[in-house]
């Protein structure tokens, strides 16, 4: 429980930003898996790219230490930081780069594992900001996912018989 209630402070420094769409937990805290070694996995949805400055904001109101800040990267924006013995990890993407995932997954039937590991995070994840926005990602998510189960499972029977 505290790992939560340390990851909803820092979502309150993303509240006031216009072009934050979603938050949410994410990883061991979110499934309820945490222990005394685990981190705050936190994904931040921008409807445009953040700047340097608004990532960097929330650790700096937490007086965090920066261990990791890395720039745009395979879809990606990260960052890494120590508040009271705390590591946060902060995952940034645009909000679209979730929905042409799925769309990936739906329609060129594309299954990349690291999209797949990004995807799944939405199964578990708990919405701090957007939750309108994230349940809609997830109820898509969860269409695809059972499609491509079927699928499978539709292929497979058909190559037995």
């Amino acid at each position: 429980m505290i790992l939560i209630d340390g990851a909803k402070k820092v979502t309150e420094y993303y509240r006031s930003n216009p072009k934050v769409d979603v938050v949410y937990i994410s990883g061991s805290v979110s499934r309820g898996w945490a222990d005394e070694y685990s981190d705050i996995e936190i994904n931040v949805l921008w409807i445009k790219d953040p700047t340097d400055e608004e990532r960097l904001y929330p650790m700096k109101e937490r007086g965090g230490e920066i261990l990791d800040f890395y720039p745009y990267e395979d879809e990606e924006w990260s960052e890494t930081y120590m508040v009271s013995n705390i590591k946060y990890e902060i995952s940034n993407f645009r909000t679209t780069t979730f929905q042409r995932i799925i769309a990936d997954l739906l329609i060129k039937y594309n299954g990349d594992i690291e999209k797949q590991v990004l995807l799944a995070s939405l199964q578990s994840g708990i919405p701090l900001i957007g939750k309108d926005i994230f349940k809609d990602l997830a109820m898509l998510n969860n269409i695809v996912v059972n499609w491509a189960k079927n699928r499978v499972i539709f292929r497979n029977h058909s190559n037995t018989h």
